[in-house]
């Protein structure tokens, strides 16, 4: 129970606060925006320690943007914390649904895959065009003024 808190609340909290609010504003006065948002998405993407680095990075490149869109951290808190409520849900759905069986051999996952294997590309290949779309829409100019700046008028 607490590990679900703390990924739900603290981890978006701090790992908001940390990448965007402090990372991203001093990596992008000294770089540049692109460079900012490049550099601290790869770093948000890096410490995680998982196998899932391109999925990470475009989820801090998609907060980075809603931080530069909004001008405030709220937004791309409250989506990360949607994020990791679905992953922790689906992660309790799992831990409850499997069976006892330790050892899964490959041909039996391949086995067990195959049949959603098109939807899944199909998911995927609606997700990565939204996804393309909304980051060609709202990416920063490289002479945006920085969110830290912008609420300090």
């Amino acid at each position: 129970m607490s590990w679900s808190f703390s990924a739900i609340v603290c981890a978006p909290l701090l790992e908001e606060v940390i990448c965007r609010g402090i990372i991203l504003q001093k990596w992008a006065m000294k770089w540049g925006i692109k460079a900012g948002i490049f550099t601290s998405s790869l770093l948000f993407a890096l410490y995680h320690f998982r196998f899932d680095i391109v999925y990470l990075f475009i989820a801090g490149t998609i907060y980075c943007v809603l931080y530069f869109k909004t001008g405030n951290l709220i937004l791309p808190i409250l989506c990360h914390s949607l994020h990791n409520t679905i992953v922790t849900i689906f992660m309790i759905g799992r831990y409850y649904s499997s069976s006892n069986v330790d050892f899964v051999s490959v041909n039996d996952y391949r086995v067990s895959m195959e049949p959603l294997l098109g939807q899944k590309a199909v998911v995927a290949a609606i997700s990565f065009a939204v996804i393309m779309f909304f980051l060609y829409r709202n990416f920063p100019k490289q002479d945006d003024i920085l969110p830290y700046y912008r609420n300090s008028k």
